[in-house]
């Protein structure tokens, strides 16, 4: 058996942007930053949306490691804010910075 979505119902664009904002988050972000992903050598969703507990308003947690800026990744990530109306937090680290934390604990 087969399931379609069936694009000429009313509630469709309202349902499609629903599972946007909540399931397709990951998806959203790893397509904005594919330009940027010779410089990303870690890409990860935490917090919150991470564990499946964030409200309908809470922010994007996004941990990102690897040579980019924070100007390049805030561009990059723009347009998934603007879809999913939510906030992406960025929390950026060099792999030496990344290295050191996660030794420190």
């Amino acid at each position: 058996m087969s399931w379609q979505a069936n694009l000429a119902y009313p509630a469709f664009p309202d349902l499609q942007a629903l599972v946007r904002k909540t399931c397709g988050i990951p998806a959203l972000l790893q397509r904005a930053w594919r330009p940027l992903q010779r410089a990303i050598r870690r890409a990860m969703v935490h917090g919150s949306v991470a564990r499946g507990e964030a409200p309908a308003r809470s922010d994007v947690d996004l941990l990102l490691v690897g040579s980019l800026s924070l100007d390049e990744a805030v561009a990059a990530l723009a347009p998934v804010e603007a879809c999913i109306a939510r906030e992406v937090g960025i929390r950026l680290f060099s792999s030496e910075e990344f290295r050191h934390r996660r030794q420190a604990g």
